[in-house]
């Protein structure tokens, strides 16, 4: 399943990251923030937000680098050995294996290396 601007939603209410009453009293917007991946930055109004990141070619050596990131930010979240990584890093929600999607929370007000460049 590839992830789309008109999917995402039912994607997160799968994954209980999302409630329906959130969405219907419209505390939901999604924006496409894709590169060479599918990002989509979900923000929710009175909670953190998510960034979801999906492989969109069938490409072995990018689910692997994602694979590998999301392991990355698991340890970070999750193992003492790397906590203080915590500080410098997005919150690790999920990754789902199967269909190769990384979600972390969406950081306010940020940058991406490419938009800084360009701007």
């Amino acid at each position: 399943m590839l992830l789309s601007y008109e999917n995402i939603a039912h994607y997160l209410l799968e994954k209980g990251l999302v409630n329906l009453e959130s969405i219907v009293r419209g505390e939901f917007s999604v924006r496409d923030q894709s590169s060479r991946n599918a990002n989509f930055a979900v923000n929710r109004e009175y909670t953190p937000g998510y960034l979801v990141k999906q492989v969109r070619a069938q490409d072995a050596e990018k689910k692997e680098t994602l694979r590998i990131e999301a392991t990355c930010y698991w340890l970070a979240n999750n193992d003492p050995a790397y906590q203080a990584l915590c500080a410098f890093l997005p919150r690790y929600f999920e990754y789902d294996y199967l269909h190769h999607v990384l979600v972390l929370e969406l950081l306010p007000n940020v940058e991406n290396l490419h938009e800084h460049y360009l701007g």
